[in-house]
């Protein structure tokens, strides 16, 4: 596949390369810690940040959400909800 415009270390500020959807779960951390989560429709996500591991609940938009969790709760998140993670 030619790219041509070839992304070089991935860093906060280039685009995403890929994309992975997330069961919430209250017991294990996620594999990966995504750079951002994108939600299909606004609502609220219980999660542990990367930086302080602490279980916080967060309001969150539909669409792009710059946040890095490194757990996503079943309790505490919509269960309406399609995440997925981006990195």
């Amino acid at each position: 596949m030619r790219v041509p415009f070839p992304v070089g270390s991935p860093g906060a500020e280039t685009p995403l390369t890929h994309l992975f959807e997330i069961t919430p779960d209250d017991d294990t951390d996620l594999d990966v810690c995504p750079r951002c989560l994108i939600l299909d429709a606004a609502g609220t996500v219980t999660v542990d940040m990367l930086g302080s591991g602490t279980m916080i609940a967060v309001p969150l938009l539909a669409g792009f959400n710059p946040i890095r969790p490194k757990r996503v709760y079943a309790t505490g998140t919509d269960s309406s909800l399609t995440i997925v993670g981006g990195y």
